[in-house]
């Protein structure tokens, strides 16, 4: 759409302000492959199988495996490319990992930096006691390289009497420390909002699940607080325009 005229052209030549929340710039380097797209940065998969385990209409496309010591390995760019602000762990990338958590036959696992990047070890329990199957989101957070191979290692260790492992894809975006999967990844808090959605589901106690049910609120009225400063402060940027 061409300007009306010079006065909106010069408006369009003006830099862009600064985000209405503070250091909320758009992280460059980000990715999320799920399902079919998730083979392409799957380095190597030695005792894992790539299947789909759902049904017309609604796939269910993951590296699974039954296999201890069975490792699935991923190729990542964990390079930060952007005005994003740096976290409280460095230059770091968040790496969120999918991987399916089910009432029978699942194992454990531990997601961990193989090469060319380092991070803290994550461990992952396939299994739980809700009458449900769910996708769950992992943390890692590694350092910078052009060429970061994360590992997904079975685990002879099983709370099900089983192994059974899958991982259905992954998540990255650059690290700041300040944004909403600082608390996607915690497995607790995951299993409390599904405890919430369907209590018959779990054998939980309430008071933690109303404990978790305060937090979500407290959590949206603060996004709340944040969008109508940002409203404010937006206003108040155009009412000192000429």
């Amino acid at each position: 759409m061409s300007p009306y005229g010079v006065a909106d052209l010069d408006l369009l030549l003006e830099p862009l302000p600064k985000p209405m929340f503070p250091d909320n710039y758009e992280g460059k380097n980000r990715m999320c492959v799920y399902g079919e797209a998730f083979r392409g940065v799957v380095a190597s998969a030695p005792g894992w199988r790539f299947i789909d385990e759902g049904k017309p209409g609604k796939r269910k496309w993951g590296f699974v495996t039954d296999v201890p010591g069975s490792v699935l390995t991923i190729k990542l760019d964990t390079r930060r490319s952007s005005q994003t602000p740096v976290g409280p762990s460095g230059n770091r990338m968040n790496v969120m990992l999918a991987y399916l958590k089910s009432y029978v036959n699942m194992g454990q696992a531990e997601a961990y930096c193989i090469s060319g990047c380092s991070c803290k070890p994550t461990r992952l329990d396939g299994h739980h006691k809700l009458r449900q199957s769910t996708i769950f989101l992992a943390r890692l957070l590694p350092s910078e390289a052009g060429e970061c191979v994360i590992g997904v290692k079975v685990s002879k260790s099983t709370s099900s009497g089983k192994h059974k492992f899958k991982v259905n894809g992954i998540m990255v975006n650059e690290y700041t420390g300040n944004d909403v999967t600082t608390r996607v990844h915690e497995e607790q808090w995951l299993h409390q909002m599904l405890t919430i959605n369907n209590p018959a589901a779990s054998n939980e106690s309430k008071p933690a699940a109303a404990s978790a049910e305060k937090r979500v609120k407290q959590q949206e009225q603060q996004r709340q607080q944040q969008q109508q400063q940002g409203s404010r402060m937006q206003i108040q940027q155009q009412q000192k325009r000429p």
